[in-house]
């Protein structure tokens, strides 16, 4: 894996120095997404970061490779392929800039995957893709988390553990990166989570209101005021799975203060 890495960093490097009209330039980039199927993260990572650079020359063909990853996100047959599609988007978009989400409609399609009840691989690749948008874009990505929150909410819920999975994952990335103001638009939009009369969606904004442990310390201290009344108010509830996803997230935030 590690001589994979550095096989894929030097690929990408020297590929950077080649003129745009090179014909190689597309069969390195085939080469490089062809090493996305590879089973070990740190290959995948280092893919991505090669990606960006290479897509900015290479415009004419990004719709073609967003169709491609994104085909292999939902229907992959293997976990390492359909994470390492979702790494290959991220460095995309990086590369092509932020827009590429609306040029490409790639939150409208993502949803459409998290709403595909016939297949579980679709959901989870759904959630890998928005925990390596949140990752690699960092604060480019936040005016798009307000979108995916009932995403997530729902995803808590879901009957397939590896989905479940999946999403407490990305929450716990994109609550991470957000910054104070992000952290303000979705509070209010948890907090009413909390009124739901679906006990899923309850434990849903439990469960995200407890990744926030997982937020920068200062804009943790910020929502602490509000969301530790909030959480201790759920402790009483009459489900008791809403009650143990309260008492886990108030543990979340002990450990961490």
């Amino acid at each position: 894996d590690q001589i994979k890495e550095a096989v894929v960093i030097l690929f990408g490097r020297l590929a950077r120095h080649m003129d745009k009209s090179d014909p190689r330039l597309p069969k390195i980039v085939e080469r490089l997404i062809d090493a996305l199927k590879t089973p070990a993260e740190q290959v995948q990572m280092a893919v991505s970061d090669c990606l960006s650079p290479l897509v900015e020359v290479m415009q004419s063909s990004v719709s073609q490779l967003i169709d491609d990853l994104f085909n292999q996100l939902t229907d992959a047959p293997k976990y390492a392929a359909r994470r390492g599609a979702a790494y290959g988007l991220a460095g995309v978009v990086k590369g092509v800039g932020i827009s590429a989400m609306k040029d490409y409609g790639i939150i409208e399609r993502l949803t459409a995957a998290t709403e595909d009840k016939k297949r579980y691989e679709s959901r989870q690749g759904a959630m890998f893709a928005f925990e390596t948008f949140s990752s690699t874009l960092g604060r480019l990505f936040e005016p798009y988390v307000i979108h995916i929150i009932p995403l997530l909410l729902t995803s808590f819920g879901d009957a397939t553990p590896d989905v479940r999975e999946a999403a407490i994952d990305a929450a716990r990335v994109i609550m991470g990166n957000l910054s104070g103001y992000g952290v303000k638009v979705i509070l209010p939009l948890l907090l009413s989570g909390l009124d739901e009369k679906q006990w899923r969606t309850k434990k849903g904004s439990i469960e995200l209101l407890g990744m926030m442990a997982y937020c920068a310390p200062r804009q943790l201290s910020q929502s602490l005021p509000i969301v530790i009344p909030r959480l201790t108010g759920v402790l009483t509830d009459s489900h008791a799975q809403v009650r143990a996803a309260a008492n886990k997230s108030l543990k979340q935030f002990g450990e961490v203060i």
